[in-house]
């Protein structure tokens, strides 16, 4: 309550007055209006943008601390001096005039402008300029120079971004965070002949062959949502209306603090790669056919002798059956056991037949599950006659544990059957010391490993480095190709082929071949 008191006369008497006024309401606007002062003051000195109040006459009335670390004057500085701060902060007329002409015309918008601070630099400023009710206006800015230098800089990157993507010989894309397409350089139009707005969104996909679409969108939507990468190959449809295959592969992108910002990716045409690939399989496909009848016909003499043999048989053990059922009476027990024996014979030169003809055939790799000591036991059987006739002893040394392998039987037997005939040539010329071949099979952590060692003289340290070079040969008669081949086939199967020189005498010829799984018997 506000109470005050007067003195006044009255018939002669002195009276006194007294006046009570209720004041709640004013205190409580001077306390909001404190508070209000105090709020601005706060804001007006920690805010990190200028404040300025030009009066009527347009002078600089107030200035905050952030405006006076800005430009480099303080407020007294300037009115001290008595400096006229728009020709300080505009030191060119022109200039100076045409912003005084704007802020006269402000509607309180945003306005960037170049100005000059104390120390001679010219920064970037955002102004606006409010205009109040009693001719006044307050200027508020904020030092834009770092944020316009980085602009600058992004739209540099930018600009050599694009012109490094659209003079790179890949077609280049990038995609937001919500997985539509926001890019695509000029490789990749070129070779659609789209416009960039037929391609942007989900466009892109117009072009995608129909029975490869699902796929490629699956995958893409996949690998997307769980922020991987990956490669795809699908058929994209070219200017001219050809269906290429591209391979496509695409990298989650995220900003330095690990937010993600959408996808990037690059696509090749690679239509004539995989038709080189193709034709390169076929070229080694044959090349390995050759191989093997290169090795079938350095076992001719063997093979023969390995048909003969049987086929004597069957003549001796079917003239045999004739006279026993000529006989009066016929002995029908002897014949009967000569027959036996005659079809066991035929069917012994039938194998041996069997096993060169699929060693000799044309034929696509047949993969499935192999145990490798039976695969050894017939090699050794079809060059067994080679190796008596060379005078080789042969010492296998076969670990009944180790895992089925995954491989195609004729190309692992080819492999195994060309170590062997080089261990024989190895030895040919051996008098001072035992002909012996080593054959062992054991595990091993890549899978399965095969050593073929000989007793031979070794590999000359010269040429051990072009061993296995397509036709390098140290054979007077060979044409190179059969280790060549060799290591195809077994890097093929997802093992290694190479050789160490032998502990006393010869070298060993060793590769390995990864076991056998589930999941190879449904490839298979």
């Amino acid at each position: 309550m506000e109470v005050s008191f007067g003195e006044m006369t009255s018939n002669g008497h002195k009276v006194f007055t007294g006046f009570i006024r209720d004041i709640s309401e004013k205190r409580r606007a001077e306390g909001e209006l404190r508070k209000q002062k105090e709020i601005f003051q706060k804001i007006f000195e920690n805010v990190p943008v200028t404040i300025s109040f030009v009066g009527q006459d347009g002078q600089l009335e107030l200035m905050n601390p952030e405006g006076e670390r800005t430009i480099g004057w303080t407020l007294e500085e300037i009115r001290k001096q008595n400096l006229d701060l728009f020709a300080e902060i505009y030191p060119d007329p022109q200039y100076r005039q045409t912003v005084l002409d704007r802020i006269a015309a402000s509607t309180g918008e945003w306005a960037d402008r170049k100005v000059r601070v104390r120390d001679g630099r010219v920064i970037d400023m955002a102004v606006a300029v409010v205009h109040l009710s009693d001719g006044t206006s307050v200027a508020i800015g904020r030092d834009i120079t770092e944020l316009k230098r980085a602009e600058a800089e992004l739209r540099e990157s930018e600009a050599r971004f694009r012109l490094v993507a659209d003079s790179a010989p890949v077609m280049i894309w990038m995609s937001g965070t919500d997985k539509l397409r926001t890019y695509f350089n000029k490789p990749w139009l070129d070779f659609t002949g789209r416009s960039i707005d037929r391609e942007l969104g989900n466009g892109w996909a117009e072009a995608v062959d129909s029975e490869d679409l699902q796929r490629c969108l699956d995958t893409y939507v996949q690998s997307f949502d769980r922020r991987e990468a990956f490669r795809m190959e699908y058929r994209l449809r070219r200017h001219d209306g050809e269906f290429r295959l591209v391979s496509d592969t695409g990298v989650p992108r995220f900003n330095p603090d690990r937010s993600f910002t959408g996808y990037i990716g690059s696509c090749i045409d690679v239509t004539d790669q995989r038709r080189a690939e193709e034709h390169l399989r076929r070229a080694q496909e044959d090349l390995a056919r050759v191989s093997r009848v290169v090795a079938m016909g350095e076992l001719a003499a063997a093979i023969a002798h390995e048909v003969n043999q049987p086929l004597g048989a069957v003549v001796t053990n079917a003239s045999a059956s004739l006279r026993w059922l000529a006989g009066q009476p016929p002995n029908l027990g002897e014949a009967r056991e000569a027959i036996d024996r005659t079809v066991r014979d035929a069917n012994r030169a039938s194998e041996v037949i069997v096993r060169i003809r699929a060693l000799l055939q044309k034929v696509p790799p047949q993969m499935e599950q192999l145990d490798v000591n039976v695969v050894i036991r017939e090699v050794l059987t079809l060059a067994g006659n080679e190796l008596l006739r060379s005078g080789i002893a042969v010492q296998t040394d076969l670990a009944p544990d180790v895992p089925n392998v995954f491989g195609d039987r004729v190309q692992l037997q080819q492999v195994l059957l060309n170590l062997i005939l080089n261990g024989i040539d190895a030895m040919r010329t051996i008098t001072h010391r035992p002909r012996e071949l080593r054959i062992k099979s054991a595990k091993h952590p890549d899978g399965v490993l095969i050593q073929v060692h000989d007793s031979g003289d070794g590999v000359n340290p010269e040429q051990a480095n072009h061993i296995f070079e397509p036709f390098f040969t140290t054979k007077p008669q060979g044409i190179g190709i059969g280790l060549s081949v060799g290591r195809s086939i077994v890097e093929a199967h997802g093992g290694r082929l190479w050789f160490t020189p032998g502990p006393s005498h010869g070298v060993v010829f060793q590769f390995t071949v990864p076991k056998a799984d589930t999941s190879d018997e449904r490839a298979a």
